[in-house]
């Protein structure tokens, strides 16, 4: 008897937390649009600034929003059917038919998985710091990207890391790769 009370504590657990699972992730979902929605309509310069710098589709950064999308509809999917099937129990039908499994569990996590093969997001982030890339547009085309990150470290209080005079002492905040052997981090 003991035993039959611990298993369905057990499941009534594990149904709660895929339920505050779904709520949660759905709610992440909610303020994605609600910021890809700010964005396009009063954002109309970042919206289109990949497209403007003629970069290809597939280097937009709205692709790779695209994609976040692709990969939040295929955890949601998956979420839904998790909790359907915990709330059916083991022996439910969503839980014994082997074909909403592969449709409603594994395809679903394959797309929202898979689609980052494609849209890696290191691929989007740049070297330079958004504010400073703002600003290029906006106030001083002239400056490099490095010339922008070193501005951005130098009001941090860190040394510049893309060249260092003889005199300035080796910091963590060098890259290793500058480094020559006998100097120590």
């Amino acid at each position: 008897m003991q035993y039959r009370v611990s298993y369905i504590l057990a499941i009534q657990i594990f149904l709660v937390g895929l339920i505050l699972q779904l709520v949660s992730f759905f709610f992440f979902t909610t303020l994605l649009v609600s910021w890809t929605i700010k964005v396009y309509k009063h954002e109309s310069a970042l919206w289109t600034k990949d497209q403007r710098e003629g970069k290809p589709w597939y280097l937009d950064w709205r692709a790779l929003l695209f994609a976040l999308y692709v990969s939040c509809a295929g955890i949601l999917v998956r979420s839904f059917y998790r909790a359907i099937e915990i709330s059916q129990g083991y022996h439910g039908h969503l839980a014994t038919e082997e074909g909403f499994f592969y449709t409603l569990d594994s395809l679903p996590l394959l797309f929202a998985i898979g689609v980052y093969v494609a849209f890696w997001p290191g691929r989007f982030i740049s070297a330079t710091p958004l504010h400073h890339a703002v600003d290029a547009e906006a106030n001083l085309p002239n400056k490099s990207e490095a010339e922008f990150a070193n501005d951005g470290l130098e009001l941090q209080g860190r040394p510049v890391v893309t060249g260092r005079s003889a005199e300035m002492p080796s910091s963590d905040a060098t890259p290793v790769g500058s480094r020559t052997p006998e100097e120590k981090p």
